[in-house]
């Protein structure tokens, strides 16, 4: 049956239709296959934290389309990173949460936080520590450049738990990247005093902090 000029200007729309419904699958496979990652080892325990990696990333990556995740290894640690967002409450931005797994190439297991930190020679308190001289640094900028009332805003009380909304310095997650180990923690870079100036002034990771 020989077909109408308009049947076959609808058949062409249709066609064109499903085609960009077969590109646009094609890529989010394609995007879907970069982001997983591949724990080594080739083991049973090792195939079963790449599950459960995939798992939360995919679980999340359906909330929020800007989730990242990467993995690196280091003396036999692996480290996977996924990092997902919250909106702020104070104003339009996002605020990066992090969530991080290990994994030992050595002994094939999956490792607990305090184990990757003993395999480096590290404690949780150094970490911390670490961690809080990262903060108090910041703290000690924001008064210089005004943004902060030293005499009114103490480091512990205000600062931390007010401005940043950081009540805990415990929610940190490890990370191997470039010989070096390095501490994630999210917080809050605003609040009343309108300090998001500050941290948008800054030509560094503020969310990263080396520990080696």
């Amino acid at each position: 049956m020989k077909l109408q000029k308009g049947q076959k200007i609808v058949l062409s729309i249709m066609l064109s239709f499903f085609g960009i419904l077969i590109i646009f699958a094609v890529f989010v496979k394609c995007n879907h296959k970069k982001n997983e990652l591949d724990v080594p080892g080739g083991s049973a325990n090792s195939q079963a934290l790449e599950n459960k990696i995939n798992e939360y990333y995919e679980t999340n990556k359906e909330n929020d389309e800007n989730t990242s995740a990467k993995s690196n290894t280091l003396n036999g640690v692996y480290t996977a990173l996924i990092t997902t967002y919250k909106k702020s409450s104070v104003g339009d931005y996002n605020i990066p949460i992090y969530k991080a797994y290990y994994y030992s190439t050595n002994d094939s297991k999956e490792l607990a936080r305090s184990e990757v930190l003993e395999q480096f020679g590290y404690t949780d308190d150094y970490v911390k520590n670490k961690i809080s001289n990262h903060f108090k640094n910041l703290y000690n900028q924001e008064i210089e450049k005004g943004y902060v009332e030293g005499h009114e805003c103490d480091f512990e009380e205000c600062y931390l738990s007010f401005y940043r909304d950081l009540n805990t310095l415990d929610n940190y997650a490890l990370y191997v990247e470039n010989n070096k180990l390095y501490a994630y923690i999210s917080f809050d870079i605003d609040s009343l005093v309108g300090d998001k100036k500050f941290f948008d002034s800054l030509n560094y990771d503020y969310y990263k902090i080396e520990i080696n």
